[in-house]
């Protein structure tokens, strides 16, 4: 498999994630499992650029799970979409997957780093921290929480933000973030 068929996949992938997006922004979220789809697929894409970047082949099983993954995530948030908002909302969505698909839309893979920390790490003094929360955060949340820690919070992607700042204004913005994503999250799964 090649790069090509990599950008390919990471594409849809930002597809369905942006579609997951929209539906959570209109207070219309679809079943849990999309999330672990998505996240699953995203954690084997990783994996695979960085298989590729050290020159490794990649096992047509492995890229199999991901389509499945990817698939899986496709079938429940058309059919969700279409249930709440109609066929039109689903063919928007539909028309750029396919564009996806064939290449037309085409999202650059993200660099390679080993600075990325998923979730909330143990040790919460730190000054700088990236947390991918369980839901988008709109603009309003994260600047309120600012005001009111002290810390600077700043959305790297729909749903990863940084925070930094000082030791204790850092961990002030945990501590409300954790009780704002992370509690109702946990209430949701129960």
């Amino acid at each position: 498999m090649s790069q090509r068929d990599l950008e390919i996949r990471y594409s849809i992938w930002t597809v369905l994630n942006k579609m997951l997006g929209d539906l959570t922004s209109k207070g219309v979220p679809p079943s849990l499992q999309v999330n672990a789809d998505l996240r699953h697929s995203r954690l084997l894409i990783s994996h695979w650029q960085l298989h590729l970047a050290r020159g490794k082949a990649t096992e047509e099983a492995f890229i199999a799970d991901i389509d499945m993954l990817l698939d899986s995530a496709r079938k429940i948030l058309f059919e969700h979409a279409s249930t709440v908002l109609g066929e039109d909302y689903v063919n928007k969505w539909k028309e750029l997957l396919r564009k996806a698909k064939s290449g037309e839309f085409r999202v650059p893979l993200p660099q390679l780093g080993g600075t990325f920390i998923p979730g909330i790490p143990r040790d919460k003094d730190v000054d700088f921290v990236r947390i991918v929360l369980p839901r988008a955060a709109s603009f309003d949340e994260l600047k309120g929480i600012e005001k009111k820690t002290g810390a600077m919070i700043e959305a790297e992607s729909e749903n990863t933000i940084r925070i930094s700042g000082k030791k204790e204004f850092v961990k002030r913005a945990l501590d409300v973030i954790s009780k704002r994503f992370f509690a109702q999250n946990k209430k949701q799964k129960e």
